[in-house]
């Protein structure tokens, strides 16, 4: 059974919420944050530590209504507490998607069968599948000049395998998607 895999030029992003905070024409904070709650609680505890212009019970009455949601929101208004109190301090908040890398990871496992092991992750399945052609066309001597240059996946793996095989040694390829919501990469193999 083959997985279907996502076109090669697919790549995975999360939001991220960033946070600039001038603070007396001094930028005090340029972070990224993975929610709204994260980035209002790092700015409000920036903004308590370096002010007292509003103090803590005024930022909670101004948090409260709140009870956590409209993070964006509550944030100006304690924002504007602090200007209304003569704080010269600005925030700039944005949020943008941001590219944590392939959507799908192809993953060529050489156990050489001596203890060393050799993991090679690519981004695309032809990627991985051009390697495995030069691979096997380096080790693989009993075939002409050329075997490999149109070579299927598991005609290159079982060339190299059948290298590795004196010594007990595999060869697996693995194949891993990624899940956004846990942000990991899940996946079947070794085949």
């Amino acid at each position: 059974m083959s997985l279907v895999a996502p076109a090669s030029t697919e790549r995975a992003y999360s939001t991220v919420y960033s946070a600039i905070v001038v603070d007396d024409t001094v930028v005090v904070m340029d972070e990224l944050f993975p929610n709204p709650s994260a980035r209002r609680d790092a700015v409000v505890g920036l903004l308590t530590s370096n002010h007292d212009e509003v103090t803590t019970e005024e930022i909670e009455s101004i948090l409260a209504p709140f009870g956590g949601a409209n993070a964006d929101v509550a944030l100006l208004l304690v924002l504007a507490a602090f200007q209304q109190a003569g704080a010269s301090v600005d925030v700039a908040l944005n949020e943008r998607q941001q590219d944590v890398g392939p959507a799908a990871l192809f993953t060529t496992f050489t156990d050489y069968g001596d203890g060393t092991y050799v993991v090679e992750h690519y981004g695309s399945r032809q990627i991985r599948l051009d390697q495995l052609r030069i691979r096997a066309e380096a080790v693989a001597t009993d075939y002409p000049d050329g075997h490999f240059d149109d070579a299927d996946e598991e005609s290159c793996r079982k060339a190299l395998e059948y290298q590795v095989a004196r010594n007990s040694g595999h060869v697996y390829l693995m194949d891993a998607f990624r899940h956004a919501a846990a942000d990991v990469y899940t996946g079947r193999g070794p085949e």
